[in-house]
């Protein structure tokens, strides 16, 4: 059984500067108002007249702006402690020098790979040609996700294009005769249709964790956290190449997860779904019975 978590929108001002936030306002306004690229070569200059900060000096550094702001091109790999739960950096010991493991590993640690995800997302969006267009149905009626509320919370605010993502975590016992497993964390866009979506080639692989055992709540919230900075600036937009003559920025929103009910306990950081308070929507005590007869 599968269960859908929403996430509430990341604040983005925290961990972006100013000159990118500028940067994408720059680039939606040259399309909503279908301005030329000297257009925008004036405007900066305009602004940088009148003393506004952080304004970049045309319209091509507008362009390296936002590209070099894009996260690692090639993926990053973490090294977690199954003791302490820090990151490391080193794959001999921990750097936390309070651990038992300062030394040296001697309970395997948590191999995390984590993936570019602006790049993975640029090229589905080029390759799949789809319009953006969001399909209307009826108010009172949910056809897809994108009818949701969150959804359309998005949609009120956003008056560029944008998209939306949900997430899935699900570990895999690597064989029969070992402990080892791998967890995936992959990401779908909601805005595909459903016949797309889950398609291999629409699959964006944000991380891989290799691991001797199931991973425990603290460590799991570990391994999401080296998620955080990506999708923020995700939130924040991406630039686009739709043509030769044709750059917009994205946002791009992650807002829902789906999972089976033991992932789903480990990204909440919830009681075991057997657990007394296991359910992930509500608070109520679960009560154990030997079998359904019990049932009041």
């Amino acid at each position: 059984m599968s269960t859908l978590i929403f996430f509430r929108n990341a604040e983005q001002n925290d961990l972006l500067p100013k000159s990118i936030h500028l940067a994408a306002t720059l680039i939606q306004f040259m399309h909503r108002h279908h301005l030329t690229r000297a257009c925008m070569d004036d405007l900066c200059e305009l602004l940088i007249a009148l003393k506004v900060d952080n304004v970049p000096k045309s319209f091509a550094s507008i362009k390296r702006l936002l590209a070099s702001d894009d996260v690692e091109t090639i993926g990053k790999e973490y090294i977690v402690c199954t003791d302490c739960n820090k990151v490391s950096g080193k794959q001999t010991h921990c750097l936390n020098t309070n651990c038992p493991q300062n030394e040296h590993f001697y309970k395997k640690p948590i191999d995390l790979l984590v993936l570019p995800l602006a790049s993975q997302l640029r090229s589905i969006i080029i390759h799949s040609n789809f319009s953006f267009i969001k399909q209307k149905t009826k108010p009172d009626v949910l056809v897809d996700i994108t009818n949701g509320d969150r959804y359309k919370q998005i949609q009120e605010k956003e008056l560029g294009r944008f998209l939306t993502l949900t997430l899935n975590v699900d570990g895999v016992q690597i064989s029969k005769s070992s402990n080892m497993s791998l967890w995936i964390f992959t990401l779908v866009i909601n805005e595909l249709p459903r016949s797309q979506r889950f398609k291999q080639k629409n699959l964006i692989v944000a991380a891989i964790a290799s691991t001797r055992y199931k991973p425990s709540r603290s460590q799991m919230q570990i391994m999401l956290q080296t998620l955080v900075h990506q999708l923020k600036r995700l939130e924040n937009g991406i630039l686009i190449n739709f043509g030769p003559q044709h750059e917009e920025v994205v946002r791009i929103y992650l807002i829902s997860s789906c999972c089976d009910k033991p992932a789903q306990a480990l990204v909440q950081n919830l009681a075991e779904p057997t657990g007394a308070y296991g359910c992930g929507r509500c608070t109520i005590k679960g009560k154990r019975l030997k079998n359904f007869d019990n049932i009041e």
